[in-house]
């Protein structure tokens, strides 16, 4: 009978076993779900920003007019947790010379940046972000070159700037005729014996595109393959490889020069994928000598989150429908049973939801009264009415010379769909339209030349996301630290630092792990805030408060095809000498500022005693006797100064505790403990104690919080950025003429709701001429919009 009871269990738990086991294999076919470290919160993916400015480049006292848009990564759609958006603007050496911060509102923010005449002329870049983007994911942070014309400035340049601007375009020609090539084959390596698809890339190294006509060679000199230039900078070629034989492509350059690059030879061990699309099916074939991979696994990953993770076997094609992959760049990747990568393709696929179209429903006309010109504008998404916020500007084209200067080369559906994901797709890909067949099968021919974005450490990612109140502030942060005279943070609790702000409003935070922080501000424009320590005992002697409104490195500048010459390389015909407009606020460092000041007019020596490197002192009378210059102790402890003598006949210097006089026995006899630092005065330096100081004067002073003066410093806070109104008066000179390349007209939030149909009202007292008009934006489903639109007055 217990014999039974045993056979029955064993049955029992081999059955689970079974059930476990044919569970668990089910579930690797599944597709994987990344799901938050607390259920209850959504899962945070990594921004999208894009910034929508009026132009492209500027002259000096214009404005760069701007709308910045903070989206989802993943949906889109306009994110609502983020407050705080960051607007930087750095020059060509690295440097931020303006900054802006943005309230965000769902998402959304427009403001601008007025260019001085003081600005110096030459190459500039934007880069925008959020405390998310910055603060985890560096490569998702906006950035757009510029240039700013200052024509006054020749006028004023130093000798030394113009020797600068000479070796930065010299460094640029060194660039621009400096050539890179690469060969990327589809799978990763050469197959041999199949037909492989490959592109060859072929840009200088400031990314600019250089021509790729040519042809594939063996080494016999034999043409096996053309080279099909798909657009500038990129070619395409398909090679069906012998495992021994060796290729190179040829290419014609610049001057009638040639260019010999080498294809890596195949592999017998070469294994990889091939992806193809065709009505709305995806064809993935497992190619190359995959057999000796125990297990493979075909895995898409879009963003953050794995969309297919099944076993495949080579040699074998699988379909899959369109339909379960977003819109946009997908990774499909060929892993081992390890999860290493074998092979990975960059595929673009279309999405229903991929852009609204923007167009004019009837020709723009003038009111009824002649005073405006009304402006028909379509919003179209497949008939569904449209809610959301853009942003538009308008310029007169007909009476300026540089195009590119006025019409924006960002594209916010290329950019949400396409640059944010590809790094450096941008400088390639020009004239793609997103909504045409075939520009998007040239599109994914051009993405096996690029590798995925997004390497990131997940766990981290989602430990990260519990510190929302450090990535997603509710408002304005101000954070720090108290740091010791060598830098070290400050170890020692019950320690406040308080705030007192242009409101007349005190505010405190306590010390946390040496750091704290000021949330809760809301100011616009910057304003002075005053800190000090509150509870300061036991602190020592020198404590200072370092503090950061934005505690992120600052944006280097990236040179790129839109880097222009220095224009500025000799000094103008009307120079003139001229003192400098600046000065220097402060004469002193954070570090100099904070220091604790001798407390009678200057002392001749200072002695703190936590600076002491023999700890061995006991005593007063070892402190004195091995420290303090030109002062005799005996036995006894009585003192004296070389030199020194008194009216009086005593030669004993004054002594004194905390700026009270005491006996030699009872300064002798203090705790050193308890003592911060000694002064010292002897000769002209004592003449501030009259003649109780003839002697020479011995300070010492204590740790004691109310008697050390308060470490207060003074620090410029950053508020929110209150933006300007636009004035059409702007573009106008003095005889109502429009000024060239000047924009006529910028509006920031345009508002759609629940429509397609809209009318743009603008002043009708414009000159005949052909106008253009740029509208792009986000609607509240996470589609975004572009429209570039000409209309003419006559």
């Amino acid at each position: 009978m217990l014999n039974q009871k045993k056979l029955a269990i064993l049955l029992f738990f081999h059955s689970l076993l079974i059930i476990s086991i044919g569970l668990n294999k089910g579930m690797g076919q599944m597709v994987k779900k990344e799901t938050s470290p607390n259920n209850n919160d959504r899962f945070i993916y990594p921004h999208k920003v894009f910034v929508h400015t009026d132009k492209n480049n500027y002259n000096t006292e214009e404005h760069i007019w701007f709308n910045i848009y903070v989206l989802d990564g993943k949906t889109l759609k306009p994110d609502t947790l983020s407050t705080n958006a960051y607007v930087d603007i750095v020059d060509a050496h690295g440097n931020v010379v303006f900054n802006s911060i943005l309230k965000l509102n769902n998402g959304v923010a427009s403001g601008d940046i007025f260019l001085p005449d003081t600005l110096t002329d030459g190459n500039y870049m934007m880069a925008a972000y959020t405390d998310w983007s910055r603060g985890l994911l560096e490569k998702n942070v906006f950035t757009k070159n510029f240039y700013v014309s200052n024509p006054d400035e020749k006028n004023y340049i130093s000798r030394r700037q113009v020797r600068k601007n000479r070796k930065f375009n010299n460094q640029l020609e060194k660039w621009r005729t400096t050539y890179n090539y690469e060969i990327f084959p589809e799978s990763g390596t050469f197959i041999p014996n199949k037909k492989n698809k490959a592109v060859i890339r072929a840009a200088n190294y400031l990314n600019e595109n250089i021509s790729t006509n040519g042809a594939v060679y063996d080494n016999s000199d034999n043409k096996v393959a053309e080279i099909i230039e798909v657009i500038e900078g990129y070619g395409y070629f398909e090679l069906t490889p012998d495992l021994n034989a060796r290729y190179y492509a040829k290419l014609s350059l610049p001057g009638d020069e040639t260019a010999k690059i080498r294809i890596a030879p195949s592999e017998i061990q070469a294994c990889g994928i091939r992806v193809n699309e065709s009505n709305n099916k995806l064809e993935i074939e497992i190619r190359g000598n995959c057999q000796k991979q125990d297990k493979l696994k075909l895995i898409s990953q879009y963003s953050l989150d794995t969309i297919l993770n099944t076993d495949v076997v080579a040699g074998k094609s699988y379909s899959f429908s369109g339909d379960i992959f977003p819109g946009g760049v997908n990774r499909f990747i060929l892993a081992d049973a390890n999860d290493n990568i074998i092979s990975e393709r960059l595929f673009f696929i279309r999405s229903e939801k991929e852009a609204l179209d923007i167009s004019f429903f009837n020709r723009p006309f003038f009111s009824e009264d002649n005073e405006n010109i009304n402006i028909p504008i379509r919003f179209s998404n497949n008939n569904k009415p449209v809610s959301g916020t853009f942003s538009f500007t308008i310029h007169n084209i007909s009476d300026c010379d540089d195009m590119s200067s006025i019409i924006q080369t960002e594209n916010i559906v290329e950019h949400l769909y396409l640059y944010s994901d590809v790094k450096k797709a941008q400088y390639y890909y020009e004239n793609i339209d997103l909504s045409d067949n075939h520009d998007i099968e040239r599109l994914n021919k051009l993405l096996i030349a690029h590798q995925w974005k997004w390497s990131i450490d997940k766990k981290s990612f989602a430990e990260k996301l519990a510190l929302k109140d450090i990535y997603f502030p509710d408002s304005l942060v101000l954070t720090g630290q108290l740091v010791s005279r060598d830098d070290r943070p400050i170890l020692a609790g019950h320690i406040s630092v308080v705030m007192s702000d242009r409101e007349g409003i005190v505010r405190f935070a306590d010390l946390e792990r040496n750091t704290f922080r000021f949330t809760g501000l809301y100011y616009e424009n910057a304003f002075k805030a005053n800190l000090r320590i509150e509870a300061r005992r036991n602190l020592g002697r020198h404590v200072g408060i370092v503090v950061a409104m934005n505690p992120f490195d600052n944006p280097d500048y990236i040179f790129s095809p839109f880097t222009k010459d220095q224009q500025i390389t000799e000094r103008g015909p009307e120079w003139t000498n001229i003192n400098p407009w600046y000065k220097r606020l402060f004469s002193h460092s954070v570090d100099a500022s904070s220091r604790q000041r001798a407390s009678y007019h200057s002392p001749d020596q200072i002695i703190y005693v936590e600076d002491l490197t023999d700890r061995h002192h006991t005593n007063m009378i070892n402190i004195l006797r091995g420290h303090v210059t030109g002062l005799q102790v005996d036995h006894t402890g009585r003192m004296q100064f070389r030199g020194q003598s008194s009216f009086a006949l005593s030669n004993e210097p004054l002594l004194m505790i905390d700026g009270i006089i005491v006996d030699r026995h009872f300064f002798m006899n203090m705790n050193i403990n308890d003592l911060e630092r000694i002064e010292i005065y002897r000769g002209p330096s004592a003449s501030t104690f009259g003649a109780r100081g003839t002697n020479g004067v011995i300070a010492a002073f204590t740790k004691r919080s109310h008697l050390l003066p308060e470490t207060t410093i003074e620090f410029t806070l950053a508020g929110y950025h209150t933006e300007n109104e636009f004035s059409m008066s702007s573009a106008f000179d003095d005889e109502n003429m429009l000024i060239p390349c000047r924009t006529l007209l910028y509006e920031p939030s345009l508002k759609i709701e629940n429509t397609n149909n809209m009318i743009i009202q603008i002043p009708g007292q414009l000159p005949k001429g052909d106008y253009i008009i740029v509208i792009q934006g986000i609607d509240k489903n996470g589609v975004p919009g572009y429209g570039k639109l000409k209309f003419s007055i006559d």
